[in-house]
């Protein structure tokens, strides 16, 4: 017993003497937790030539965030860091930004607190295909018209306002996606873990595939919407479409079309959905799951 009670005092001896340090090491930088990010950061910027033929961008960040805005021609006003190298490259057409990070805390310390105050900003004109890849992404674009947008990043962060796209495209293993009035042709989320937030705007398909899928769409014009996975937690709030199919293991969703019941044929599949019917169009819902939770109304 007194070992063990020797023991217990030491440990609560070496915790308070470990929180002292601490204290009085934020009290002398100020409780500023950014000083505790001792990267040194270089200011760059590229400009492509006007007569510079660009079809193509393709980024790979792995710490930095980008903004994307609209320009008469490509730009980039990027940063390199004592902990990462960035290479800009211009290539048959092709943009090819990449980030190149060395984890050093010994040298840079633990943290990379300041990199949402370096954000890359990219300035594109409209119509440029934007293709990223990487571990990590965490994208912002406002009223821009692209072609294609192709994002093969495991964890990434993309909000989308007012922009314009034939296509979105994004394989991930963690998405955060929010599109706010924007007119996309066919958009496509293929995740592990997704979190999708849809507000306003117009599309042709919307398809979200996810073990943990969270949809929300809300006051959107679109012609068909297909939800997936294991876990579904579906929101749809004021949608006007003509095809729904909404399913998963545990499926729970709170769905209000814009629209007639009786145009819409009904299919089911599991316990606890909303009853069939035959509609008097080709306007189709169809819902699946096993322990299932679901509301389906119809608003004019």
């Amino acid at each position: 017993m007194k070992k063990s009670g020797k023991l217990i005092l030491s440990a609560t001896l070496s915790l308070v003497l470990g929180i002292v340090l601490f204290v009085v090491g934020m009290g002398l930088i100020d409780w500023d937790f950014d000083k505790l990010d001792t990267t040194e950061y270089t200011a760059k910027s590229y400009a492509a030539a006007k007569d510079e033929r660009i079809d193509r961008i393709y980024v790979d960040l792995q710490t930095f965030p980008i903004l994307i805005k609209a320009g008469d021609n490509i730009s980039l006003d990027y940063y390199e860091a004592t902990d990462a190298a960035v290479s800009v490259k211009l290539e048959n057409g092709i943009l090819r930004i990449a980030e190149k990070y060395r984890y050093n805390p010994f040298k840079t310390g633990l943290f990379n607190l300041m990199r949402n105050k370096y954000k890359f900003v990219l300035t594109v004109p409209n119509g440029a295909d934007l293709l990223l890849s990487g571990p990590n992404c965490d994208l912002k674009a406002n009223g821009i018209v692209f072609s294609k947008l192709d994002f093969d990043v495991v964890n990434l962060d993309v909000s989308l306002t007012s922009c314009k796209a034939d296509v979105l495209t994004i394989d991930s293993t963690n998405s955060d996606v929010v599109l706010t009035n924007c007119e996309i042709g066919r958009v496509v989320v293929d995740s592990v873990n997704s979190d999708v937030v849809i507000s306003g705007g117009a599309y042709s398909d919307i398809k979200v595939d996810a073990t943990n899928n969270d949809v929300s769409i809300n006051r959107v014009v679109v012609k068909s919407v297909d939800l997936s996975g294991l876990n579904g937690d579906y929101l749809l709030e004021s949608v006007t479409l003509d095809k729904l199919s909404a399913d998963a293991l545990n499926l729970d969703a709170n769905i209000e079309i814009v629209g007639v019941r009786s145009e819409f044929t009904i299919k089911t599949d599991g316990r606890g959905l909303p009853r069939e019917q035959t509609g008097t169009t080709d306007k189709r819902i169809y819902l699946e799951g096993q322990n299932c939770d679901v509301t389906l109304d119809f608003v004019s």
